[in-house]
């Protein structure tokens, strides 16, 4: 009796634990089911949503192209192709005028006309420049030279300082230097004595031009 028990106790256990595995496994399968029916949901929504979505942007460039339209029928805010080339003529008619009067500008001579004197001859011009005309007593009769042939003491100042800075700057000295004398100052005033320096005294002249001496045409007088 006891194994007829046993043997009836373990198949009711068994089937009781068949058929709660069997509805599990239904509420499994029904559970499932139902989040698929829900994600099919969602995605039918997204869909509607994308699709208005682009419906609206679909009728708000058809308004803003006929908005665009009716303005250019209506002569607004549209190009207007001969207001273009009338604009563009206008600019190349400026652009010539204005060019054609600062070529006109350039043309004129302001500084020949108001500063002769910062007028600049080249070599060529100031060697004929310096050559001075004299008779057979030695008198000037150049009418390129028509200022005293003395060196001022302005231009006796200049001209020792500059050769005195070029000497302190180790320039060549244009004479026999005495072995006590270093000083670059007493090395040009012996030069100039001896008219040795090889300067081109520039004189203006009333009217705005300029007269060239030779420094060696000069006569130097002590101060």
């Amino acid at each position: 009796m006891d194994n007829e028990y046993n043997n009836d106790d373990l198949y009711s256990s068994s089937d009781e634990e068949d058929e709660k595995s069997i509805v599990d496994s239904q509420n499994d399968d029904d559970d499932s089911e139902k989040e698929l029916e829900i994600n099919d949901e969602n995605d039918v929504d997204i869909d509607d949503i994308n699709e208005n979505a682009n419906n609206d942007d679909d009728e708000y460039d058809d308004d803003g192209d006929e908005e665009n339209e009716h303005v250019t029928q209506i002569g607004g805010v549209g190009p207007n192709p001969n207001l273009l080339d009338e604009d563009s003529d206008e600019d190349e008619d400026y652009q010539s005028a204005y060019l054609q009067k600062f070529n006109a500008e350039i043309n004129k001579n302001y500084i020949l006309d108001f500063h002769p004197e910062c007028a600049i001859h080249n070599y060529d011009e100031i060697t004929l420049l310096t050559k001075v005309i004299r008779d057979k007593n030695n008198n000037i009769i150049d009418d390129l030279h028509k200022t005293i042939p003395f060196l001022t003491k302005y231009e006796r100042t200049r001209v020792i300082g500059q050769r005195a800075k070029q000497i302190n700057t180790g320039a060549k000295a244009f004479i026999k230097v005495p072995e006590n004398v270093i000083d670059g100052y007493l090395v040009a005033e012996l030069e100039l004595m001896q008219k040795r320096i090889p300067f081109i005294i520039r004189r203006p002249t009333p009217g705005g031009g300029c007269e060239y001496w030779n420094l060696k045409d000069l006569e130097i007088i002590s101060f």
